[in-house]
Parts: structure tokens; C-alpha cells; sequence
């Protein structure tokens, strides 16, 4: 999934906050192969040179971004609740990062795997978006589907318009299409945790397992009571973590994401070390329709707060 104040200019840290561990993300340009072609993106790297940023249970978010592209930027941070001044809505929250500047972001995350983005332009289409994950339980297998749609071309309207109201010439998982899908490697008969990222902005998908039966155990990050299906449904936006117990024996076995009423799709591959990876349509065999919102309503947390009772009312006449 997860995920762009003139002259340098950025906040001060909240004091309070403070953190010798800063961390650094840099927003700058890159370019993919999209069918063969070029295609001009976004990249957004921690100071390891990877897509995105993973924290420490308890661990502040203070995090300095650096504007290395040629245009103004800012990121908002999806699912978290930072200072107003920190929020990433361009002249409405705080300015945008012009090219060459900084900016400070110090708050205290909530848990759970969120999506950071762009809110200029076109810019989050064009794969200004990571994810950052801050889990309170580390030692999870994460893979993941992120940055599903590339806006190397638009081609005009759906005529679905109620479902898709753009078209794009490529959807993609974790940078790459079913042309040259990513492949993770599995152990035999093992259980493996995928955690799927919406990065898309302008399309729903419904998560296919293919063969395989899974169980899904999060979502937005937040721990639900497992619920088994071979497809659940992945709004715009949304984050959804789901467990697969795999077969015994060789195999690969691919997950993919399909557009919402249409056939098109993307996805990635598990597989073990000595399968063989066929070769993969960037179509499924038929079309979806609306992702299925009774999935929303079978949500039920892994376990119940406990209950409490008001310590303050409102009265209104």
C-alpha cells in the first residue's frame, strides 16, 4: 500500500514531545516501468532508502520532511489526530513544502498500520503516499498491496460513473503489475499474515485469495474477531490485515486486488522457494460488482472495552 515556508523553513518540535530519535522522510521523484513504458512518480523514503516509516510501541512520531522535488508538497497523516498545524491540508492546516524545505511533525500516533499522502494535486495518483506502522505487537509477518493505481495516463470517464469516474492504464501492487508481479516467498504449510493498504484514490477493490481461504483479523488497525472468506471487499483508503493458512506442499498462490465493477486487477504472489509462478492476466475471469458493505457490519472488535459510565453531560434547551 502504505504511501510533498520558504528558505527551510519548518516548525520547532513540541518540547514536550521531544525525541532523540527523529526520523526523516524525503519526498523526490522516480521513474517506473508501467507496460514497458516510463512513468514519472512520486517517492517518499525514510533515511534507510525505503518506502515509509515503522515505529516502536510508545514512540513519539517525530518526523522531519524534506521537499526534494521540484514542486510544492505536504503529507497528511490518514487515520492519526495531530495538531491542526501538522494535519497536511495545504493554506488550510499549514502551508505547502516548497522544493527545498522542511517541516516538523511531532505528535503521539495511534497503533496500527496508517497511510500517509499527498493532499495537492494530483500528486497522491502519482504515488506520493507510503505507510507507517506502529504496532504494539511487532513480531508480525507484514507484506503488503499498496499504491494500486498509477496515473502515468488518464484516459477519460467510466461509464460505470457511480463506481470508477476515472480510468487509468495500470493498477499496481507495491510498484509493479501482474506483468512482473512481486513474489513472496513462503514456508511449506505455513501461516503468513498479509496486510493490504488501499493506496488507491479513486477506486475500490475486492481483495481475491484465489484458492485459499483466509481470515480477516484487522482492520484500519484495529483487531477484530476473525471473519473466513476467500474474498473481502477493500474501500478507498481502508487497511485490512488477513491470515492464510497455507497448504502442505509446493505452491504459489496469488493474491490479488479487482476493480471495483470491472475486471481489471493487480496483486502480488506467495509462494514457496521451489514453485513455479505462471503467468498471470491482468484481467480476472469476470467482473466484480460494488464492493459489499455488509462486511462493515459483521465488524466486531477482538475484544470488548470494558464499560464505563459518563464522567461529564452537555445540556442543551
Amino acid at each position: 500500500m502504505f504511501t510533498g515556508a520558504m528558505a527551510l523553513s519548518s516548525l520547532l518540535p513540541n518540547p514536550a514531545l521531544a525525541c532523540p530519535r527523529r526520523q526523516s522522510l524525503n519526498v523526490d521523484s522516480r521513474v517506473l516501468e508501467v507496460h514497458g513504458k516510463p512513468a514519472k512518480v512520486f517517492s517518499l523514503l525514510n533515511q534507510g532508502g525505503t518506502p515509509g516509516l515503522t515505529l516502536d510501541p510508545g514512540q513519539p512520531f517525530s518526523v522531519r520532511v524534506y521537499n526534494r522535488s521540484a514542486a510544492s508538497t505536504v503529507i497528511h497523516w490518514h487515520g492519526q489526530t495531530p495538531p491542526n498545524d501538522q494535519d497536511g491540508v495545504p493554506d488550510l492546516t499549514q502551508p505547502p513544502i516548497k522544493p527545498g524545505a522542511s517541516y516538523d511533525y511531532d505528535f503521539m500516533p495511534r497503533p496500527g498500520t496508517h497511510w500517509m499522502h499527498s493532499h495537492v494535486g494530483l500528486q497522491e495518483q502519482r504515488l506520493l503516499a507510503a505507510h507507517s506502522t506502529m504496532d504494539m505487537d511487532m513480531n508480525m509477518n507484514m507484506e503488503g498491496m499498496a499504491g494500486m493505481e498509477n496515473m502515468a495516463g488518464m484516459e477519460g470517464m467510466s461509464g460505470m460513473v457511480h463506481l470508477n469516474d476515472v480510468e487509468y492504464d495500470a493498477y499496481l501492487a507495491n510498484d509493479r503489475t501482474l506483468d512482473d508481479p512481486e513474489v513472496i516467498r513462503v514456508e511449506l504449510g505455513g501461516r503468513v499474515r498479509v496486510r493490504l493498504i488501499n493506496a488507491a484514490s479513486a477506486t475500490n477493490f475486492t481483495v481475491d485469495l484465489g484458492e485459499l481461504q483466509g481470515r480477516a483479523v484487522a482492520v484500519d488497525g484495529n483487531a477484530i474477531a476473525p471473519l473466513a472468506a476467500r474474498r473481502f471487499p477493500l474501500a478507498i483508503a481502508q487497511r485490512l490485515d488477513i491470515e492464510i493458512d497455507l497448504p502442505a506442499g509446493n505452491g504459489a498462490w496469488p493474491v490479488t486486488a479487482i476493480r471495483e465493477g470491472a475486471a481489471a486487477r493487480t496483486g502480488i504472489v506467495l509462494a514457496t522457494r521451489n514453485a513455479t509462478i505462471a503467468k498471470l492476466a491482468a484481467e480476472a475471469d469476470e467482473q466484480t460488482g460494488p464492493i459489499d458493505p455488509m462486511f462493515e457490519q459483521r465488524l466486531r472488535p477482538a475484544t470488548r472495552s470494558p464499560a464505563q459510565t459518563a464522567d461529564r453531560a452537555n445540556m442543551s434547551r
